[in-house]
């Protein structure tokens, strides 16, 4: 889990900026320890602050194919989907085809 400032401040600060935007969160993580160690602080700052993770998915780097995971997503139904997945053109063509 991350340690220092990530933790006891931006964190929080990210889930106040994130729930402003809805209180539903879905989470797509890379599937490596960084990936998990944002989750667990995020799951924490966002609960403290009031908002539920309704869903959560963690996805092998580089990965371009995500309709499996555009289908989770839109199966919880959240109000903001937070992602760190890297290219991000492949993914959000893919995700206007979802709409």
């Amino acid at each position: 889990m991350f340690r220092g400032p990530f933790r006891s401040v931006l964190g929080p600060r990210h889930a106040q900026q994130m729930l402003a935007m809805g209180k539903k969160l879905s989470f797509r993580i890379a599937s490596f320890a960084f990936g998990d160690a944002v989750l667990a602080t995020m799951r924490i700052s966002c609960k403290a602050a009031g908002g539920t993770i309704v869903g959560t998915d963690r996805v092998p780097v580089e990965t371009n194919e995500i309709s499996s995971s555009l289908l989770k997503i839109r199966q919880a139904k959240p109000d903001l989907v937070v992602s760190g997945w890297r290219p991000f053109n492949p993914i959000l063509k893919q995700f206007k085809e979802f709409e």
